[in-house]
């Protein structure tokens, strides 16, 4: 019986047990991109891993089109941006936040501040949370923008209410405290506070989400 393609493809994939490999086939061949994506992950060659992420990836899966851009990245940094660009066309939301960073810190590519923003602020739009952070940030605190507390606000606003970031979402609590919306605050805060409470959030086991968590709360009760 001939074997698929993915069975030949994961045999290069040494650092994985024979019964894991069983389980990953089934389940891409299933229709399953995230294991496609998680074979690649463990896969030791590139060529290989690269075919797995571009299936993942042609089947809706954003993780599989980052993995493939940075292993063409690897060898040619313009032909690596140019597949970020393709894919963040394509909606790969974390595709254009990367594109962000780089345009934005001059990584692999010329620094362009304004084509950064429009990165990030694409990829914020679609859900993703690091640059609707990176955004308020930058306009927070002028980081190579004029400093801007309400654009700011904006941003933290869309990183709480699009993606539900713990601390977007106290940001602009914050903001609507200080600008004496005490109704608005409480709302925030509150969202925040609730966020707080997912223990199987990714960031809460570190101190400053904890914190940022408790204050939140904290001024809810407060204001309620």
């Amino acid at each position: 019986m001939k074997k698929s393609l993915f069975a030949l493809a994961l045999a290069a994939c040494f650092a994985l047990g024979a019964s894991e490999l069983e389980t990953l086939e089934k389940e891409c061949n299933d229709g399953d991109m995230e294991s496609c994506y998680k074979a690649g992950l463990l896969c030791e060659d590139n060529a290989t891993s690269f075919k797995l992420f571009e299936k993942a990836c042609n089947g809706g899966c954003e993780e599989g089109c980052l993995s493939a851009s940075e292993i063409i990245m690897q060898e040619d940094s313009k032909k690596g941006i140019r597949s970020l660009e393709k894919n963040c066309n394509a909606k790969c939301t974390i595709c254009c936040g990367l594109l962000g960073i780089k345009y934005s810190l001059g990584v692999d590519v010329e620094k362009d501040i304004s084509k950064g923003i429009t990165y990030y602020d694409k990829a914020c739009n679609g859900g993703e949370e690091l640059s609707c952070s990176m955004l308020a940030d930058m306009y927070d605190k002028g980081k190579g923008v004029k400093k801007d507390e309400m654009r700011a606000a904006v941003y933290d606003k869309k990183g709480c209410d699009i993606t539900d970031e713990l601390a977007s979402c106290y940001n602009f609590a914050l903001f609507n405290y200080n600008s004496n919306d005490k109704n608005k605050a409480a709302q925030y805060y509150k969202k925040a506070c609730d966020l707080g409470k997912n223990k199987n959030s990714l960031f809460m086991n570190l101190p400053e989400f904890k914190e940022t968590w408790q204050k939140s709360c904290d001024m809810y009760e407060l204001l309620k």
